[in-house]
């Protein structure tokens, strides 16, 4: 049973802080002008964010496959949560540093022109508010990833039905942040030559994770 719950954590982590991780590799490509290189590289670290999503609805269809943790769904939900959340923390402090060696090995490689960025100031990225549409984007994405469990916390028999709206749920995160946010921030770089969206929406992470863990706990108050 804990050989599930460390490929469920796993997972998560490895899904959620690739995810995160685009950010500040968004951020750092603006801060030396690479922005077009910077999208680039940030799709090709969403290979491992796929990786990690596969162990991580492997492990759930097992838990829903086998019925596990029946009565503490709850439970399982609240540490993927939290696992994100130290994904979150820990790219606060080393995600710009990271961004600048992916560069650098990139650059050693000769995948891309070498670069004079030993002299650029890495500060941390000061959080901006995050706009509402993209706090909801985010409540989606994470919702859409735990939902089969969320589901099972209210109706046992929903197994099935629940692996399959966690994709239409994924479906209208990937709406919102590919189809309305990404465009937005391509057209805020090509007409501003910079953009404060990548701060904003690191700060959505924190605040979707923070409404998810409060409304499932109303939820689980309300069951007991």
């Amino acid at each position: 049973m804990y050989k599930i719950e460390i490929l469920f954590g796993l997972g998560v982590l490895i899904t959620w802080t690739s995810e995160g991780f685009g950010a500040y590799i968004k951020y750092y490509s603006n801060l030396i002008g690479r922005q077009i290189t910077g999208i680039t590289l940030v799709q090709s670290i969403g290979v491992f964010s796929r990786i990690g999503y596969f162990l991580q609805a492997f492990a759930i269809a097992w838990i829903l496959d086998k019925n596990l943790y029946s009565n503490n769904r709850f439970y399982i939900v609240i540490y993927g949560e939290l696992i994100i959340l130290i994904g979150l923390i820990i790219l606060s402090r080393f995600g710009l540093i990271l961004s600048k060696y992916i560069y650098i090995i990139h650059s050693k490689l000769k995948i891309i022109d070498k670069l004079n960025i030993e002299h650029i100031k890495i500060d941390k990225i000061v959080f901006k508010r995050p706009k509402l549409i993209q706090v909801i984007a985010y409540i989606f994405l994470y919702l859409g990833a735990f939902f089969p469990l969320y589901l099972q916390l209210l109706y046992s028999d929903f197994a099935a039905r629940s692996i399959a709206l966690s994709g239409i749920i994924n479906g209208v995160s990937t709406l919102i942040l590919i189809s309305y946010i990404d465009i937005k921030y391509a057209n805020q770089i090509e007409g501003n030559g910079e953009s404060i969206l990548q701060e904003e929406l690191i700060a959505a992470r924190y605040v979707a994770l923070i409404i998810l863990i409060s409304m499932q706990s109303l939820i689980y108050l309300c069951i007991k």
